[in-house]
């Protein structure tokens, strides 16, 4: 076991070997207080959102998906959403999974809550994340007091980590809240707008831009119970501020680039099927459907 440990975590002397150790260098001490990993987690929004309130006579979307990076399975992930005309509730649970979960034991929660104003603004109330990663528990939550992201609770807390000031944060919402509005958009128009977006996760800002790539052949590999073709949506996720202060030039800079495809499914209605993004640090990921949703009470 000790012999198959150093080799699944070495970096491999031939080009083109890929092992285990990359994941888990890459992978962010609390994943789930932010970065951009956990933000693709969101992106594909097992229980429903604690204090959900009226969305609960909404029906609720269930799904499982798993998450590659290099073809290998790296996370397995739940979620839960109930989506209304003018309101939402969401939550997505995921744990390290596959062979990367015999050496690597991550875990993350995260839920959300808020409405819609007529012209399908996304305006949350509250975001909630907390899991475990590198033998370390955490959690961060956030608030919107005069529609302002703010985070009312963070453990540990990072010092080390350039600000975000007020009038940056402007406008700004957390990833949850993000895909909601997104999926909201995309369910009434069948096409994704361009409309520029800022995302703060309580430590990091990020913007998203999305285009419109119309109906496309689905790559191989989707789940094609529906059809063949899927709405594709290409989008554009960066990280512009929140940066560790002593940390070198960081990848995490870069412009990553990703394209995601939604299925009409009957009673269901538009779903993210798969979302491919070129990560800096773990390199191409894959987040697929490995079944068909359900929408239970």
């Amino acid at each position: 076991m000790n012999r198959l440990r150093a080799f699944l975590f070495s970096r491999g002397s031939r080009p083109g070997v890929v092992r285990y150790g990359v994941f888990r260098r890459a992978f962010p001490a609390r994943l789930g207080k932010g970065g951009l990993l956990a933000g693709l987690l969101a992106a594909c929004v097992m229980q429903p959102a604690a204090g959900a309130g009226a969305t609960e006579t909404l029906p609720q979307n269930v799904a499982r998906y798993h998450i590659y990076a290099h073809g290998l399975e790296l996370m397995a992930l739940d979620t839960a959403y109930r989506l209304g005309a003018d309101q939402y509730s969401v939550s997505a649970a995921a744990r390290t999974g596959g062979l990367v979960g015999l050496f690597v034991k991550s875990s993350l929660r995260m839920s959300g809550m808020g409405t819609f104003t007529p012209d399908g603004t996304v305006t949350p109330q509250f975001y909630k994340s907390d899991g475990r990663s590198h033998h370390q528990d955490w959690l961060l939550n956030m608030g919107y007091p005069k529609g302002m992201a703010e985070v009312t609770e963070e453990n540990p807390t990072e010092a080390d980590r350039e600000p975000v000031t007020l009038q940056d944060k402007v406008g700004a919402v957390d990833m949850l809240a993000t895909f909601m509005g997104v999926l909201h958009q995309v369910q009434a128009a069948h096409r994704c707008t361009d409309t520029p977006r800022k995302i703060f996760d309580g430590l990091r800002l990020s913007t998203l831009s999305m285009s419109d790539a119309g109906i496309q052949r689905l790559p191989e590999g989707t789940m094609r119970d529906w059809g063949a073709d899927g709405l594709r949506c290409n989008f554009v996720l960066q990280q512009v501020q929140g940066f560790k202060v002593s940390a070198r030039p960081s990848k995490l800079r870069q412009p990553q680039p990703g394209q995601v495809w939604f299925e009409d499914v009957p009673q269901v209605g538009l779903v993210v099927v798969r979302l491919e993004l070129e990560h800096p640090k773990l390199g191409h990921i894959v987040i697929q459907l490995e079944d068909p949703p359900r929408l239970v009470p």
